[in-house]
């Protein structure tokens, strides 16, 4: 689970370098490909269980890409 958030972590940053590098070309890049890619930020709260039981719970941001969406409802 928490390697799946690193890989979501690293593909965003990698959409939003992209976006920079569009917008920075001006009138020749188109921003508007990438803005279509980025994720929502989502907070959620999971459990955090030691050996003496559960120990309250973690927040951590979750990504929401648009192609995963479409790829759920099937």
């Amino acid at each position: 689970m928490i390697r799946i958030i690193f890989v979501k972590e690293e593909r965003c940053f990698l959409l939003e370098e992209m976006l920079n590098v569009e917008a920075s070309f001006g009138d020749l890049g188109d921003a508007s490909l990438v803005q279509s890619k980025l994720p929502k930020k989502l907070k959620k709260r999971r459990a955090i269980v030691t050996e003496d039981g559960p120990a309250g719970y973690e927040e951590y941001v979750d990504y929401s890409f648009p192609e995963e969406a479409h790829t759920q409802n099937l």
